[in-house]
């Protein structure tokens, strides 16, 4: 049996990682919004990680984040 937390709501474009960051991710999420700005030639990142590491936990996060920018 796998227990798992169960993941909170999320206002998708809005809300960040001010009520939602408790590993502290906010710091990555500037990082790669910082790269995102950078860039100009069409590019693709990949997220990597286990199944329930959080990776679209971070996403969610990281785009209403970088649209408060």
């Amino acid at each position: 049996m796998r227990l798992t937390v169960p993941e909170p709501k999320i206002d998708l474009y809005n809300d960040g990682f001010a009520d939602h960051d408790q590993l502290d991710r906010k710091a990555t999420g500037d990082k790669l919004s910082d790269l995102v700005e950078r860039i100009d030639d069409p590019m693709v990142i990949a997220l990597d990680g286990a199944w329930g590491s959080g990776k679209s936990f971070f996403l969610k996060c990281w785009v209403g984040e970088h649209l408060k920018r």
